[in-house]
């Protein structure tokens, strides 16, 4: 009986082995949905798709909302980027969206196997949440749009604006080096997020800005100059950048981010530029690795958590400019802070930071000689 058997079962295998990697094309309307569509090519199993190439509507156009269905049930079950997240997500690597109608791309977080995407001309709207992040980060490499796109274009698979200015995506499973072009005035936000296989960056002359979280988690990044064009770095630009031990900020920066370098554990030393006016709140927290900071005679205020927790940093010396500390800047860091005899606001005492008796004094007198607000001045 068991020679029977085998032949049924090898039979059965051949059969399963023909259904993976399938290459389907299909053409949607507003009536039928992805889900219908692939059962009319004989699709049984979607999750043996590899490359999906959708014409015609995809149902996450305005026509849903023209619809006016009553539940959020019937609307997920029309939405066709919500059936290949569900159902295709772990096997679909090559999306190709070239000849679809859709304005709007939305959230594909669980196709952690997409390896390369192509934009239609219709596209009007990206986001940088559309991929996958941690845990099922992306092993996307490519990304191609349509050349009649009015909004946006690609070169060398990564995202931009349609003349280049602003560099909208760049994949996050692609591995090594990255020249900015030089065209790019503007890093969008998140552009580079948990890019864990960048492993150096080039900035060019032509950036004058980089928005919140564009390189935040990139792993890989060991250094980074900023160029001398940069004004403005935003929130969380370098958050969670492990791997970073150098930083070369220019003196042109105004602004440094609230949490920059949050959780920049490997940096060793960091000089902050002599433009800066404030260290905002989570600047430098949880840089463990930090052993020195060099604070300019510029700065005025620094916010709390600005230093927490960089527990290697030995000395700190506050510059007479700055006025205002919060009392939680160097939570969690024993390092000895001195302070320039000139400050008029703080003193330190035995590497501890204290309010200077100056002001103690001033404020005694204040009391002292409290002035009505509706007295006239002596002329």
């Amino acid at each position: 009986m068991i020679w029977r058997i085998i032949p049924v079962l090898l039979q059965k295998n051949n059969q399963k082995s023909k259904m993976k990697n399938l290459s389907v094309s299909v053409t949607l309307t507003s009536e039928l949905r992805l889900e219908q569509a692939l059962k009319e090519a004989g699709v049984e199993n979607p999750a043996s798709v590899t490359k999906l190439t959708i014409s015609g509507i995809i149902g996450r156009v305005n026509l849903l909302k023209e619809k006016k269905w009553n539940t959020f049930k019937e609307c997920q079950y029309r939405d066709d980027f919500w059936y290949i997240n569900q159902n295709m997500g772990k096997t679909l690597q090559e999306l190709d969206l070239g000849e679809a109608l859709v304005d709007e791309m939305k959230i594909l977080h669980n196709c952690g196997a997409l390896k390369s995407v192509t934009f239609p001309a219709s596209l009007l709207k990206f986001h940088s949440w559309t991929f996958p992040d941690k845990p099922n980060w992306s092993g996307l490499t490519n990304i191609t749009v349509h050349p009649d796109n009015p909004v946006y274009t690609s070169r060398d698979g990564v995202l931009f604006n349609k003349d280049m200015t602003e560099l909208v995506y760049y994949p996050q499973g692609r591995q090594g080096n990255y020249v900015i072009p030089a065209s790019v005035r503007k890093i969008l936000r998140n552009a580079f997020t948990d890019c864990f296989g960048l492993t150096s960056i080039t900035i060019p002359a032509s950036v004058v800005e980089i928005e919140l979280g564009v390189f935040c988690g990139c792993t890989g990044l060991t250094e980074v100059v900023i160029p001398a064009s940069v004004t403005y770095l935003s929130t969380a630009a370098f958050q969670d950048c492990s791997g970073l031990t150098s930083v070369i900020l220019p003196d042109t920066l105004t602004i440094i981010g609230n949490s920059a370098f949050n959780g920049c554990t490997n940096l060793k030393s960091i000089i902050v530029p002599a433009s800066v006016r404030k260290i905002e709140h989570c600047t430098f927290l949880g840089c463990t690795g930090l052993t020195a900071v060099t604070i300019p005679n510029s700065v005025v205020e620094i916010e709390w958590g600005s230093f927490g927790g960089c527990t290697s940093l030995s000395s700190v010396f506050i510059p007479a400019s700055v006025v205002e500390i919060d009392k939680e800047a160097f939570e969690g860091c024993d390092a000895i802070i001195s302070v320039h005899p000139d400050n008029p606001v703080y003193a330190s005492k035995k590497g501890k930071l204290i309010k200077s008796l100056k002001i103690k004094k001033l404020k005694e007198l204040n009391d002292l000689f409290d002035v009505p607000d509706n007295t006239n001045p002596i002329s």
